[in-house]
């Protein structure tokens, strides 16, 4: 949090977050923004634990006793590898992949000795980790609940308990944020058409995908991809 303050929710358990503070989220830990206070500026880092694979096991089976670091410039470590991780991800140069490994792996060695953690094994923890993993899996296929409670053989009025009273989202909200998570990344990587990204993500229609999009970023998705080219050059 560079400047402001806002409430986080994880796993239930609400976090004030204020300037300077940082808030580490693990895998699958159920989290959401709330109560934002007046003029704000924070950096939001998300990457998948499969970019970690030292540290997947770890971070798939434990979570953070508390998930804040409080006036982040006690950690001027963490905060160096952040700015390199901000700097490769603008910049994109050789061995790009291999560079983001290797400081995202270091950030979280060095983060790990500041944040004692704790074992996550309760049967409702696994049946949304299940969940979650699936859906991360399958966004961009045609994807329903019925489908999920097949799949998974798990009740679908369970799921959609799951969603609505654990998850605080809908089902459907929940998959479009993931799609469109994915289009924003392909409307500034790649030239592919609007049309055919939208297919790519797996909305059937462009107007749902014109329609979340708006909902979601607050614009069209040609605008974003506007904006963030005219940010590369």
């Amino acid at each position: 949090m560079l400047d402001g303050e806002s409430t986080i929710l994880v796993d239930k358990k609400e976090h004030v977050l204020s300037s300077g503070d940082m808030l580490v989220v693990f895998p699958f830990q159920v989290h959401a923004f709330r109560n934002d206070v007046g003029a704000m500026n924070r950096v939001l880092m998300i990457y998948s634990p499969d970019v970690v694979p030292m540290f997947r096991n770890l971070l798939s089976t434990n979570a953070p006793v508390s998930p804040v670091l409080r006036d982040a410039n006690r950690y001027p470590e963490l905060l160096d590898l952040l700015t390199r991780i901000n700097d490769e991800s603008l910049g994109k140069s050789t061995y790009y992949n291999e560079a983001m490994q290797a400081y995202l792996s270091a950030f979280c060695a060095n983060m790990l000795r500041h944040m004692p953690l704790a074992p996550v094994a309760t049967q409702e923890f696994s049946t949304v980790h299940t969940i979650l993993r699936y859906c991360s899996a399958h966004y961009r296929e045609p994807l329903t609940l019925a489908r999920i409670s097949s799949d998974l053989h798990i009740h679908r009025s369970y799921i959609s308990v799951i969603f609505s009273q654990r998850l605080h989202i809908s089902f459907n909200d929940y998959l479009n944020s993931l799609r469109i998570d994915d289009a924003r990344n392909l409307l500034c990587d790649t030239s592919g058409t609007i049309t055919s990204i939208s297919a790519a993500v797996g909305f059937e229609t462009i107007r749902t995908f014109n329609r979340a999009f708006q909902r979601i970023c607050g614009m069209t998705p040609s605008e974003y991809r506007e904006k963030h080219q005219a940010k590369k050059d």
